[in-house]
């Protein structure tokens, strides 16, 4: 066997390798990692749908803003320099939705933390984006569920719309995203199925 060949054979299973490894590391979020309920919030509507997902959005937690900058409250003040940061999360007492609890420059192991994105916006304020903003959907149902969520997430609503996120190990998973209690596929599929004549 010639050298090349064999260099081929080995770059093949070493990426063979990784792809498994992701793959089955992403099962065992999604099997065995702790389930969090996290409220979605409305998105920019230029940027809210493309190809086969819906662009998400959450409303930090559900924490109003002023707890979400006690958390914060040493954050460093330059704007707009994004920052990764780990943040550790706990259901909530009163409505069961994740609730920050506190953030670190380094991972936290042992607690329910994931790494996010962190800047300071035009007014000060501490803005996170999280790595679960994406739920992907089959083609043939992806324009009504877009269309569902924007509904579902009208300014005022009462926690509609959620996403079943899970974490493991510093990673985070969406799962499923929930509007009135249905998994998306199903609501969407039901409201299809009632436009129909």
């Amino acid at each position: 066997m010639n050298r090349r060949l064999l260099l081929v054979l080995i770059l093949g299973l070493l990426h063979l390798g990784i792809v498994g490894h992701r793959v089955i590391d992403s099962e065992l979020i999604l099997r065995r990692g702790t389930v969090f309920r996290f409220k979605t919030a409305p998105v920019d509507p230029y940027d809210l749908f493309r190809g086969r997902y819906v662009a998400l959005d959450f409303q930090l937690f559900g924490l109003p803003q002023k707890n979400v900058q006690q958390v914060f409250a040493d954050f460093p003040k330059d704007r707009y320099q994004r920052r990764r940061v780990w943040i550790a999360v706990q259901e909530g007492a009163d409505d069961g939705f994740a609730r920050i609890t506190r953030w670190s420059d380094k991972p936290m192991p042992g607690e329910h933390a994931f790494a996010v994105q962190a800047w300071r916006d035009y007014n000060g304020e501490v803005d996170l984006e999280f790595p679960f903003k994406r739920f992907y959907m089959e083609e043939s149902i992806a324009p009504e569920a877009e269309a569902a969520y924007r509904r579902a997430n009208v300014r005022g609503q009462t926690a509609r719309c959620w996403a079943v996120v899970r974490i493991r190990n510093g990673t985070a998973l969406i799962e499923d995203l929930v509007i009135d209690g249905e998994p998306m596929r199903e609501y969407v599929r039901k409201a299809m199925a009632q436009q129909q004549p």
